[in-house]
């Protein structure tokens, strides 16, 4: 009887490290998704990045930098706070720098970039890495026979300049083609029902910090409080867009950890 006893302990004991392991893995996740479109013509693969704050992941950022280049994307789109407005910027910077070299790579703005003293230069500092900075501004990219139209805006900390640039990049939308918007925050839906994008990539949310997978897609995420409806995952709108949210990249410095939620690289294959 007391083998059987220490036995269950012992199973208990180890059930419970697993679990905890599990529940604390910051090992970055492949996110993986697919979108159908007749206007399609050659599969496409687009990898989102969101929500990195600084972070490293490897000397000089090669665990992050194999894992893209094992997933061949076509194009990469940063979906903001790459950087942060604290903290040591050179990590997200050599990330960009061997983007640019590697991939067609878009980036707009998240709040905490909005927050940085000195927005204007390190903007001009991703432009000079050979990446195309977003302000309201759409960008079509041919791929074999299909053309995707990048749109991108600024994050909605500034209301005036958020609601003019996706006003304009919405109004300006041809429909021929797939068009693709980058907006920091997910919470915007009613905003982005407005216009025919065929996909919308958001991060911010964080995941909602804290999961139970099956149960509790996230417990807060700024601007959306307790319980968020757009966490992370993917989401139809109610004009038929399709919305994906990144759970992002912030492993390090935060006030809270991330419970059964580790970091992401989102890959979202048009079809």
């Amino acid at each position: 009887m007391m083998k059987m006893k220490t036995l269950i302990k012992l199973a208990l004991t180890f059930s419970g490290i697993a679990v905890a392991s599990k529940a604390f893995d910051t090992s970055i996740q492949i996110k993986k998704y697919h979108v159908k479109s007749s206007k399609v013509h050659d599969n496409i693969r687009i990898l989102f990045l969101s929500d990195l704050h600084n972070n490293q992941f490897g000397e000089k950022q090669t665990t992050l930098i194999e894992h893209i280049a094992e997933q061949k994307p076509d194009i990469v789109l940063l979906g903001g706070d790459i950087y942060d407005y604290v903290g040591d910027v050179h990590p997200a910077t050599v990330l960009l720098d061997w983007l640019g070299r590697h991939y067609p790579t878009f980036y707009v703005t998240g709040n905490h970039e909005l927050r940085m003293k000195h927005l204007t230069g390190f903007k001009r500092l991703i432009r000079e890495m050979n990446i195309q900075v977003l302000e309201g501004d759409s960008v079509e990219v041919p791929i074999g026979k299909t053309s995707v139209i990048i749109n991108g805006v600024d994050d909605a900390q500034n209301k005036r300049l958020f609601s003019k640039q996706l006003k304009r990049v919405g109004k300006n939308l041809d429909t021929r083609y797939v068009n693709v918007l980058i907006s920091h925050r997910p919470e915007q839906v009613e905003r982005y029902e407005k216009y025919p994008f065929d996909l919308i990539l958001s991060g911010h949310a964080h995941g909602g910090q804290f999961r139970v997978p099956g149960l509790i897609n996230g417990l807060y995420s700024p601007q959306q409080g307790i319980f968020p409806k757009y966490a992370g995952g993917e989401y139809e709108l109610a004009n038929g867009s399709k919305m994906i949210v990144s759970r992002g990249l912030m492993v390090q410095n935060q006030q809270f950890p991330r419970i059964f939620n580790p970091p992401e690289i989102v890959v979202v294959d048009l079809h």
